[in-house]
C-alpha cells in the first residue's frame, strides 16, 4: 500500500471494523469465509487500492467512469443465501409436542424426518455481495452512522455504534457495542423493573412485541438520510447513500420472486426492505422504528421501555382489575389500542402499527405477563432464574462445541414450552438452528460434499 491518506485510512478502518464485527457474529458464516478468501487473494490490494480511489474521488465529488463501472460491476454480483428460521415439526413431534392433548402422549428421541416443511417466512434471505460492498456499507456506518445513531431513544439496546463520531474511530476496536452485554441489559432491566414495581407495593405488566418480518417490511425514505456532521465528509456522505440505495435495490431484485414463495402477502406492491446481514442495515433498522419509541414514551410513559432491533418489552403499571378481569384483549386495548399506537388488522389477526402502517405485529406472539402485587411471586423470580441460565440467541453457541450442544437441544426440545418464557426470550429452539447454521457452513466448505457452486 501507499504512504497513509486520509482516504487510505478511512478504508483500512473500515475493513478492520468489518472483520472485527465478523469475528464476534456467529450469524452469517459464509460472510465470515468470503473475507477470508478476499484478504488472501492475490487481488486483495488491487482492492484496497481500488477503494481508496474510489473513496478520495467521491470526497471531492464524482468517481472516474472507470470507477463507476468497478461499483456498477460490484452491484451486479448481488445476490443471496438461503438459510432456515422456523421449520415444522413431524406431525408426530407436534402431536407429542401438544399440552392441551388429552390423549398419551408419545415421546422418543428421534429427530429426523424423511422431509421437512418450512413454515411460512420460515427462511431468511440473507446478502451475499462482493466483499468490496460490505466494507463501503461498513464505512457508511462510520461517517452517517453516528447521524442516525445518536437520535435513538435510549431504550433501544441492539445493534448501537460503539462510537459517537468518525473521529472517534481511531479510540474503538469495534463497529458496534457487543451484543450479549446489550441483550442482557434489555432483558434483565425490563424484570428489574417489574421487581421493583412490586416491591412498592403496585401490580404491573410486561407486554412483549415482536414485529413480523421486520426487515422485508422496512421503507427507507433515503432523502431523510442525514449529510454526517464533518464538513470534509459530507459529499462522501451523500456518496455512500447513494451507493447503499443501490445495493438496496439490487438485493430486492434478487429475492423478490423468492419472498412471494415462502412469505405470505408479499408482491412488487410492498416496501423495498432492507438486505439482512449488511452492517448498514443494522443502524437503518434501528433509526427507522424511533417513530414508535417516541409514540410509546409519549402516549403510554411507561415504567420502562426497551427494544433489542425489533423485539420489544414494555413494563408498565396494571391496568384497573376490571380490565385485567376480562383478559389480555382487554389490557392491549386500554393499554396500547385506545393510545393509538397499535390497531387490530382486517382479520383481527395481527397489530399494526399506527405510526408505521407496513409493520405488524403477530396476536400469537404478543405476549402479557401479569404480576399482581398482593400474588405469589414465584413465576417472576423462576423466570429470572430460567434466563440466567439459557442464552435466547444463538450466537452464543460456542462453534467448536456443534456436537454436545446438538445433543442438548435435541433433548431440550422435546420439553420446549415453559410458561415462564417471555416470548422466547429465554427460548431454546434457536439454538438448534444456530447449530445447524455452523453444521451447514462445515460441510458446504467440504470439496466431497458440496461442489464449486456451494450452498
Amino acid at each position: 500500500m501507499n504512504a497513509s491518506t486520509p482516504s487510505t485510512d478511512l478504508i483500512h478502518s473500515a475493513y478492520r471494523l468489518l472483520k472485527q464485527d465478523i469475528y464476534y457474529d456467529k450469524m452469517d458464516l459464509f460472510l465470515r469465509a468470503n473475507v477470508a478468501a478476499y484478504e488472501s487473494s492475490n487481488s486483495f490490494q488491487k482492492s484496497q487500492h481500488s477503494l481508496t480511489i474510489i473513496v478520495n474521488e467521491l470526497r471531492n465529488g464524482t468517481p472516474s467512469l472507470k470507477f463507476q463501472q468497478a461499483i456498477k460491476a460490484w452491484l451486479k454480483h448481488v445476490d443471496f443465501r438461503l438459510l432456515p428460521k422456523s421449520v415444522a415439526l413431524p406431525s408426530a413431534h407436534e402431536k407429542s409436542n401438544n399440552t392441551t392433548n388429552t390423549s398419551p402422549r408419545f415421546i422418543s428421541n428421534v429427530r429426523t424426518a424423511e422431509k421437512y416443511v418450512l413454515k411460512d417466512g420460515g427462511v431468511q434471505y440473507f446478502i451475499d455481495a462482493p466483499v468490496e460492498l460490505y466494507i463501503l456499507s461498513t464505512l457508511w456506518c462510520m461517517i452517517v452512522g453516528p447521524e442516525l445513531d445518536r437520535d435513538l431513544d435510549d431504550g433501544c439496546f441492539g445493534n448501537r455504534l460503539d462510537f459517537g463520531s468518525v473521529e472517534d474511530i481511531g479510540n474503538t476496536s469495534k463497529l458496534f457495542k457487543i451484543f450479549h452485554f446489550q441483550y442482557t441489559k434489555w432483558r434483565d432491566t425490563a424484570i428489574k423493573r417489574a421487581e421493583e414495581l412490586l416491591e412498592q407495593g403496585t401490580s404491573s405488566v410486561i407486554v412483549s412485541l415482536d414485529i413480523k418480518q421486520y426487515y422485508y417490511h422496512l421503507d427507507v425514505d433515503w432523502q431523510k438520510i442525514p449529510k454526517s456532521s464533518v464538513k470534509s465528509l459530507r459529499k462522501l456522505s451523500n456518496s455512500l447513500t447513494a451507493i447503499l440505495k443501490d445495493i438496496h435495490i439490487s438485493y430486492r431484485s434478487v429475492i423478490s420472486n423468492f419472498l412471494a414463495q415462502k412469505h405470505s402477502g408479499f408482491n412488487d406492491t410492498k416496501p423495498e426492505g432492507i438486505p439482512i446481514d449488511l452492517p448498514s442495515s443494522r443502524v437503518l433498522a434501528n433509526w427507522l422504528l424511533t417513530p414508535f419509541d417516541r409514540a410509546v414514551r409519549e402516549k403510554l410513559q411507561p415504567a420502562y421501555y426497551g427494544r433489542y432491533v425489533d423485539d420489544i418489552l414494555i413494563v408498565t403499571q396494571t391496568p384497573p382489575d376490571v380490565v385485567v378481569n376480562i383478559g389480555v384483549e382487554e389490557i392491549l386495548k386500554n393499554l396500547l389500542l385506545k393510545r393509538n399506537l397499535l390497531r387490530p388488522s382486517e382479520d383481527k389477526t395481527e397489530y399494526i402499527l399506527c405510526c408505521l402502517p407496513n409493520l405488524s405485529i403477530q396476536g400469537a406472539k404478543l405476549i402479557v405477563q401479569h404480576f399482581d402485587k398482593q400474588h405469589s411471586r414465584a413465576g417472576l423470580r423462576e423466570f429470572i432464574k430460567q434466563i440466567k441460565q439459557e442464552a435466547s440467541d444463538f450466537r452464543f453457541l460456542p462453534a467448536d462445541e456443534r456436537g454436545r450442544e446438538l445433543d442438548a437441544c435435541a433433548y431440550d426440545i422435546i420439553y420446549d414450552g415453559s410458561i415462564n418464557k417471555l416470548n422466547e426470550v429465554a427460548t431454546r429452539q434457536s439454538g438448534i438452528l444456530a447449530i445447524f447454521h455452523a453444521s451447514l457452513f462445515y460441510f458446504s466448505t467440504t470439496p466431497t460434499i458440496v461442489g464449486s457452486n456451494g450452498f
